[in-house]
């Protein structure tokens, strides 16, 4: 979701280079950082970047399965521990439900791969669930985001300190 009128400009020998050492374009041009100019990245919130659905059947189908999850997670029946989605349709809506269940459910749920492109969510017990809190919380605290190293390298060269860069 660039700017506008911004367009991508790459040369052939860019292109063969990337390709050549496992350029995943597919992955990039849908979870790839946009290029902001100034003024939108000053007004925009910071967040992270995830998968997106553009077929409306394929969002359907997330949404769909989404819900049943919600409504598996939030019944007090305590003998199905494990729910299994349908088959999913493609690898960008079973990484979708993913993160999904991860973002709403985390503290709660955990996702795995299953035969037949399916993805088992497992509800967690107590202990678990406050294990995970306990870990999404040192997470929480380590992530500093690609944004904020660079706006943190922006005002440090603003203010003159020299900054020494490795590749």
């Amino acid at each position: 979701k660039g700017e506008e009128g911004n367009d991508i400009v790459l040369s052939p020998s860019a292109v063969e280079f990337l390709s050549e050492n496992g350029m995943d374009w597919q992955k990039w041009f849908t979870q790839g950082v946009p290029y902001l100019c100034r003024e939108s990245a000053n007004s925009e919130p910071i967040k992270s970047h995830s998968v997106q659905l553009f077929r409306a059947d394929d969002q359907q189908f997330a949404n769909q399965e989404l819900e049943r999850i919600r409504n598996f997670l939030t019944t007090e029946d305590s003998s199905h521990t494990i729910h299994e989605t349908l088959p999913t349709r493609t690898s960008a809506v079973a990484r979708w439900i993913h993160e999904a269940v991860r973002d709403n459910f985390g503290t709660i749920a955990r996702t795995e791969r299953r035969p037949g492109y399916k993805i088992g969510v497992i509800r967690l017990n107590s202990h678990q669930a406050q294990e995970a809190r306990r870990i999404e919380s040192q997470k929480s605290a380590t992530r500093i985001g690609a944004r904020r190293v660079f706006l943190t390298i922006v005002a440090a060269a603003q203010r003159g300190i020299p900054l020494v860069g490795h590749n």
